[in-house]
């Protein structure tokens, strides 16, 4: 049986994603970083050999992730009332087609390497649910074998204990929880000065549409057109 990964994003539209973005780039500057951010990503998960699958919000904006990613790409609307029910449909929807497990990944994290999603998918031999922390309390990566919505019910996003009250979920129905190795995401322009510097300090790193577009502006007096950067 096959295994799956799914890309969860907005659609990279002016005013409309990476918001909190917006004191430190442009509108405009923030739909490119999120296209940046959604190339890199689609590219790193090619070389896992899964079937991979885009769920997007706003619904109607399909054209634009195909223009971005390609023709050929699988995409489906998100669908349910809060983040967590969107969430849970989507993994559901993909193990009803008869994958044996898959992973559910943010969009907003350009460090992400092939290897996380190998270790999701080799925790998921011998637990029920797979998470991938990020720095700020969240989580970029969940993964499933069945779905199981108590883990999405009554969770306020956004916030610095999603993923231990996630864990406390998921233990109080006895599931079995193992733990990815920890990600950065993207959200604030403090965010993007660590990437940035990792950057500079030729961190190994593969989101090179990412790297490209940070040569083209300059953040907080730090000129990023000098950024140089190896390809692996």
């Amino acid at each position: 049986m096959k295994e799956a990964v799914i890309i969860f994003t907005r659609v990279p539209l002016p005013g409309e994603t990476k918001t909190r973005l917006e004191d430190t780039l442009t509108k405009n500057q923030c739909a490119k970083l999120h296209e940046c951010f959604l190339k890199d990503i689609y590219s790193i998960l090619k070389d896992i050999k899964k079937d991979i699958f885009i769920f997007y919000t706003p619904i109607g904006k399909e054209e634009l992730l195909k223009n971005i990613l390609g023709e050929g790409i699988n995409s489906y609307p998100q669908r349910g009332n809060n983040l967590g029910e969107r969430m849970y449909n989507a993994i559901s929807l993909i193990l009803q087609m008869g994958y044996k497990s898959c992973l559910l990944i943010g969009s907003d994290i350009p460090e992400i390497k092939k290897e996380y999603l190998e270790e999701g998918f080799h925790l998921l031999e011998n637990n029920n649910i797979v998470l991938g922390p990020t720095i700020d309390g969240g989580y970029y990566m969940v993964g499933m074998k069945k779905p199981h919505k108590e883990v999405f019910e009554k969770i306020t996003y956004g916030q610095g204990n999603v993923i231990e009250n996630t864990l406390n979920k998921a233990r109080a129905s006895l599931l079995k929880c193992g733990i990815a190795k920890t990600c950065a995401d993207i959200d604030t322009g403090e965010d993007l000065k660590v990437l940035i510097s990792k950057i500079y300090n030729k961190e190994e790193l593969f989101c090179y549409n990412t790297i490209d577009f940070l040569k083209d502006f300059k953040l907080n007096g730090e000129d990023c057109e000098e950024i140089t950067y190896d390809r692996a």
